[in-house]
């Protein structure tokens, strides 16, 4: 009851903040064309699950995603600490 409450109040704030702003519906062409390259994605991913075991693929895109994250969170973390003259990292 209470978090109904709060998140109806952080949807009415939202919402109320975001009325000024106007945004145009899409087009029907772009409509259709998102419908089948999202059909075609579909299509794609059956074919793969034929062959393979569509958990396998889960989760190896997973550890893809996760090494890729953790790169990108070490190179950020090397320039933070690049910025910093006390410590002499060149």
């Amino acid at each position: 009851m209470i978090i109904e409450a709060i998140l109806s109040v952080v949807y009415n704030v939202f919402s109320l903040l975001t009325a000024p702003i106007n945004i145009p519906s899409l087009p029907d062409g772009v409509a259709s064309v998102m419908s089948s390259f999202l059909e075609w994605i579909q299509v794609g991913l059956q074919i793969v699950a034929t062959y393979t075991h569509e958990s396998y693929l889960l989760t190896l895109f997973g550890l893809v995603v996760a090494v890729d994250v953790g790169v990108a969170l070490y190179r950020f973390v090397m320039w933070v600490l690049k910025k910093i003259p006390m410590l002499g990292i060149s």
